[in-house]
């Protein structure tokens, strides 16, 4: 019984950090924003609707990501029923604002191990979904936003693209083979040799993951619509926009959640490519952490309830019987006959 009391006050401890990490953001955010739309900065016209079809995108959004890697996890052979693993997904996703990168993959793979799925394997398929997400993201940047994001001093169109080859070649199946068997052996568990999404599953993440950074653009673009009353940027603009800002803010591993450089690469951006003032383009950038983070405590709220509704144990956090009885892990064995890479 000890093991167990300690993986649920573990689980607790992780989404206390995690909360409190995100509360403090969002309030020294809102103050920053505050200080702006009261001192020298823009005049919003704040249009209620916009700003709620905004975090509804967002949030809908987030749904389709972490269906996404639910996909992965299942296609490599675990057991997961969408329902929960969207809602453990989306709870373990706010451990990128505690600071270091590892606490999102960590906290994943070790509650996946707990609840008896396969630690090992959700840390292979999270790191190639994370490895997909920002190669699709820079693919996105590069396409929407091409030269202009030298104009912005955000890199060279050559530098992103071989950013984009770098991306690709991690993505080897073989890679992820050898880093579920890694990790397996760190671990003590017990995994099929193959155990790894294979490369269609993560070309049809791929696929998945391009609309959602559509769909995050066009929910950035309907922000800026609720904060004035015409967009300063086109649709595929904002696209590129949020895109080329999100890659930036996570590959610098120092920064939770991507703090600052995120907002920092935004501005540049905006103040390249718009008539924004610094100030204007400053309070977009942290409006729009506003707006993530609002959108990703709506969609933890909001999936778990759904999970719960769907699950006998009345709990996301625990294991059930769901994934067999969503048809979960297909192709598992068939990885294993005939692997890919």
């Amino acid at each position: 019984m000890r093991r167990p009391a300690l993986g649920r006050l573990a689980t607790g401890l992780f989404f206390l950090a995690a909360v409190l990490f995100v509360g403090l953001l969002l309030r020294r955010q809102w103050s920053a924003l505050a200080s702006l739309r009261h001192g020298a900065g823009p005049t919003f016209h704040l249009s209620p609707g916009w700003l709620a079809a905004a975090l509804v995108l967002a949030t809908l959004n987030l749904g389709w990501m972490g269906g996404t890697w639910v996909h992965l996890y299942r296609a490599g052979g675990g057991k997961l029923g969408y329902r929960r693993g969207v809602a453990v997904w989306m709870a373990t996703n706010l451990g990128r604002y505690i600071p270091g990168k590892v606490w999102q993959l960590s906290g994943l793979a070790l509650h996946l191990r707990r609840t008896g799925g396969s630690g090992a394997l959700a840390l292979s398929s999270s790191l190639g979904y994370q490895v997909v997400t920002l190669l699709t993201g820079a693919a996105v940047a590069l396409l929407t936003l091409g030269g202009d994001l030298a104009a912005a001093h955000s890199g060279s169109p050559l530098v992103w693209a071989a950013a984009i080859l770098v991306l690709a070649v991690l993505l080897h199946p073989a890679l992820l083979r050898w880093v579920t068997r890694l990790a397996a052996r760190l671990t003590g568990e017990e995994t099929l040799e193959s155990a790894a999404p294979r490369g269609r599953d993560l070309g049809a993440a791929g696929v998945a993951l391009v609309v959602s950074w559509l769909a995050y653009g066009l929910g950035f673009w309907c922000l800026l619509r609720g904060l004035w009353s015409t967009a300063p940027v086109g649709v595929l603009t904002a696209t590129g926009v949020f895109a080329a800002s999100y890659v930036a803010g996570y590959l610098v591993l120092l920064a939770p959640g991507g703090l600052v450089v995120r907002e920092g690469a935004m501005t540049a951006l905006l103040l390249a490519l718009t008539l924004l003032t610094a100030t204007s383009a400053a309070a977009v950038a942290i409006a729009a952490r506003v707006w993530t983070v609002a959108s990703e405590l709506v969609g933890v709220a909001a999936a778990s309830a759904i999970a719960r509704g769907g699950s006998s144990d009345g709990a996301p956090g625990t294991s059930s019987n769901e994934g067999a009885a969503e048809g979960a892990a297909p192709r598992g064995h068939e990885a294993s006959e005939n692997p890919e890479g």
